[in-house]
């Protein structure tokens, strides 16, 4: 565990065991930061753990849910959170994005792409095991 200086954010390393044993403790929900990848982290739930990225674009701090842990590893949440973040960087903001790409779509469609979603990483973690 390492204390971010200024930052007031205590960061952890996200590991297997960190996550298996991470609790909201008495919150709804509690973040986790991780020391290696400064932006990524990791959302403790009553019911769930979920990957997300944090970063600024364009001076407002957004938050990117990258997927659930046990349908993704740890791996492939880091890979796809360096994605968001270099997309970040350059101003994108990955909420918008996926707005653009849902916005014309009729309730099946969205339901059929959240399928989709839910196949693809059901895929990869298998993959993974």
């Amino acid at each position: 565990m390492t204390r971010v200086a200024g930052a007031g954010k205590v960061r952890y390393r996200i590991t297997r065991a960190f996550v298996e044993n991470a609790t909201a403790g008495d919150r709804p929900q509690r973040a986790f930061f991780d020391e290696a990848l400064p932006g990524f982290g990791l959302l403790v739930g009553k019911r769930a753990k979920s990957f997300f990225v944090q970063h600024e674009v364009h001076g407002i701090t957004k938050r990117f849910k990258i997927g659930r842990y046990g349908v993704l590893t740890i791996e492939q949440a880091r890979k796809e959170a360096r994605q968001r973040l270099a997309e970040m960087d350059r101003g994108i903001d990955p909420k918008a994005e996926q707005r653009k790409v849902t916005k014309g779509l009729t309730l099946s469609g969205r339901t059929h792409l959240q399928g989709l979603r839910v196949q693809h990483s059901n895929l990869f973690a298998r993959l993974a095991e």
